[in-house]
């Protein structure tokens, strides 16, 4: 069978320039009062806060707790009197958050309200460090290009424009950072692993599936990726292979069950390669027919 395309993108954490987070910060700074009067049109009273907010928790919650447990219920019965009994605890938090003291409420907030600014400025660096995961996926388009699993739905889906990020050799890009440890800014070199590309761009989908179906790989994928690079970097082998597993689980019950398959036979998944210690996502196609990958050999057969 003819290969038709065949993407490999490699996975690495990529930094955000620090400007970025200073956009992050200043625009949440100044939708705090939007949030508030948000907040306070919505939840008007005690009772508009148990239908909204309590009673929605409480049934998530409890469906974690095991039924088998001795005390199951009783548990659940106190979760659920303090969730209902929280109304004013919340209304106050809300208020000394975003607001700070409001006699018209009667609720007095300690010194240092509304701290929600100070605490979105304290959390940049948190935020910072973390979304470096995600981006190695989703990429930061105008800084890195799209990411690889933007890439690897893209050229099974038709979409054509991902072509101009596809590289066949590393890419050394310098960005101005905030080192996560001094909380000051540093420029930094960031390398981007080169793409392994084969065939052309080619929609694989049912009609009108393609534009939907790269949402959920996107997030499939970057989910994968995310929680298997921390468990390799923690040295356990058996937990990243277990989420590579899932993640591609996931994808053969969404994304791949809506592939064309009269006329395509389609890869698509994540994989750690141990010859380059990396990990890797990888998507093919060929003519309907075809069992085995001949791009995507680390995906296995169908």
């Amino acid at each position: 069978m003819a290969l038709l395309v065949g993407y490999r993108g490699r996975y690495t954490p990529l930094d955000i320039p620090a400007s970025d987070l200073d956009e992050w910060v200043t625009t949440l700074q100044n939708m705090s009062l939007r949030i508030y009067q948000s907040l306070l049109t919505r939840i008007t009273d005690e009772n508009t806060f148990r239908k909204i907010i309590a009673e929605p928790a409480y049934d998530a919650w409890s469906d974690f707790i095991n039924p088998n447990w001795e005390e199951a219920d009783l548990i659940k019965l106190r979760y659920r009197i303090k969730l209902l009994g929280a109304y004013k605890k919340w209304l106050k938090g809300v208020v000394c958050a975003y607001h700070g003291s409001d006699p018209n409420l009667n609720i007095q907030c300690e010194e240092g309200s509304p701290y929600f600014s100070a605490r979105v400025a304290e959390k940049k660096l948190k935020l910072g460090a973390g979304i470096i995961y995600t981006l190695g996926s989703t990429g930061l388009r105008y800084q890195y290009g799209r990411g690889i699993a933007v890439k690897a739905i893209g050229v099974i889906s038709g979409m054509k424009r991902v072509k101009s990020d596809i590289r066949d050799t590393d890419l050394t890009k310098t960005i101005t950072r905030y080192n996560p440890e001094t909380g000051q800014q540093e420029s930094i070199d960031i390398t981007i692993p080169h793409d392994d590309f084969e065939g052309d761009v080619v929609n694989v989908f049912l009609p009108g599936a393609a534009r939907f179906v790269r949402m959920q790989a996107i997030a499939i994928i970057t989910l994968g990726l995310v929680n298997a690079h921390y468990a390799n970097a923690y040295g356990l082998t058996s937990e990243r292979n277990a989420v590579i597993s899932l993640a591609n689980q996931y994808l053969q019950n969404t994304v791949l069950k809506q592939v064309d398959t009269a006329n395509y036979a389609v890869w698509l998944g994540i994989a750690f390669l141990d010859a380059e210690n990396r990990l890797v996502v990888c998507s093919e196609a060929q003519n309907a027919g075809a069992t085995t990958p001949a791009f995507c050999t680390e995906l296995g057969g169908a």
